[in-house]
């Protein structure tokens, strides 16, 4: 497993680092842009950079996870541009993120990219409300393929459930994860 933190985000004093800076000050939507898209001037050739990026890491790794910013930012579209095989979609049981989580389902599934929906965190028991919320998800043609129920744990701490710890359903929902994204 390999790591690559997506950059020194602040500095000691608090204050934004200079990638930071950088980074927001990117124009991201025109860095895709080519002469074909109707660009003017200078072209970044941000696909010929991220098609050659995909090629590269492809030969040394199996898997790679992008972890993106939920919503419809710049930022979480750049992952999108022509890297991913597979999406993973993860998204809570509330209104605001099924509507999300639809739109972008149904954008990649017009670049032909596949996608693995799964609800997380899902409440804990069984209520009138839990099961009134799960028809509304199949109706509108969500159905998660991975379910990762609450854990109290990691509302207070980011931990990783371990082998050691594997009488855990969370640690049993996670694998299953893995098992779809591997197929």
């Amino acid at each position: 497993i390999y790591l690559m933190p997506a950059g020194n985000q602040r500095r000691k004093d608090g204050a934004f680092s200079e990638y930071q800076v950088n980074l927001y000050s990117m124009q991201w939507p025109n860095f895709f842009l080519t002469p074909e898209d109707g660009a003017k001037g200078f072209v970044y050739s941000g696909r010929k950079l991220f098609s050659h990026l995909k090629q590269e890491v492809s030969k040394e790794f199996d898997f790679i996870l992008i972890d993106s910013a939920p919503g419809l930012t710049d930022y979480a579209e750049i992952s999108l541009r022509g890297l991913p095989e597979v999406v993973v979609l993860m998204f809570s049981l509330n209104s605001q993120h099924i509507e999300g989580i639809l739109q972008k389902k149904e954008q990649l599934e017009q670049k032909s990219i596949k996608t693995i929906l799964v609800a997380s965190p899902f409440p804990n028991g069984d209520s009138d409300s839990l099961s009134q919320r799960m028809k509304e998800l199949r109706k509108k043609g969500l159905n998660p393929d991975v379910i990762i129920s609450y854990h109290s744990t990691l509302t207070l701490q980011e931990k990783i459930f371990t082998e050691s710890e594997s009488y855990e359903p969370i640690y049993q929902q996670y694998r299953q994860l893995a098992q779809t994204i591997v197929q």
